[in-house]
Parts: C-alpha cells; sequence; structure tokens
C-alpha cells in the first residue's frame, strides 16, 4: 500500500497538465496562401481562431493561441499565430507567429 499511493498522487499529478485556446498545427501557417478564406485557414489549421479584432474598414485579425503547461514536469508550450483578413474574411498576411517550448 505504501508504494501504491505514491504511484497513484504521481498518475493524479500527470493528468493535472493544464491547457487553454485552441491546439493548432503550426507548421501548416507557412503554406497559407493569399486570398484563402478564414474557413479554409482554420480547416489547414485544424482549429478555429481564439479571438478576433476588428478594424474600422471590416478587416481584421484572427488569433491562435494555445498554452499547455505540466505542472509535474515544468513543460510548458505556447504558440501563437495572428492573422490578417480583409472585410471579406480573406487572409492576407501573418502579422506574428511563435512558439515556445520550456523544457
Amino acid at each position: 500500500m505504501r508504494t501504491f499511493l505514491p504511484l497513484v498522487l504521481a498518475l493524479t499529478l500527470a493528468a493535472c497538465a493544464t491547457s487553454g485556446g485552441n491546439n493548432f498545427n503550426d507548421t501548416r501557417v507557412q503554406d497559407l496562401r493569399q486570398g484563402m478564406t478564414e474557413q479554409e485557414v482554420a480547416q489547414a489549421l485544424g482549429a478555429k481562431p481564439t479571438a478576433r479584432q476588428y478594424e474600422l474598414d471590416g478587416s481584421y485579425v484572427a488569433a491562435w493561441q494555445y498554452v499547455k503547461v505540466s505542472p509535474l514536469t515544468f513543460k510548458s508550450e505556447s504558440k501563437i499565430a495572428y492573422l490578417k483578413f480583409d472585410k471579406n474574411k480573406n487572409f492576407v498576411s501573418v502579422v506574428e507567429f511563435g512558439k515556445l517550448i520550456n523544457e
């Protein structure tokens, strides 16, 4: 029983990894082409955007954000992609993109 309890505790903590946002395929950002619709971009990245910031002219920046932290191993992963779309919801450009992994 004494060896069983630490094992159960370790497995419980390992399962407590927290994440936020929508996990997306960051390797596909470089494959995006001007004129793709937001729906096509979301399909290519494997996730919908987590937020949008609109401009007065109707264009906007859509944000894909994801963070995952494991309290047991202290490993973390975060990635962002801010993508510009015109008022017709067509992809224009990558505003910012990055990925950070702490091990």
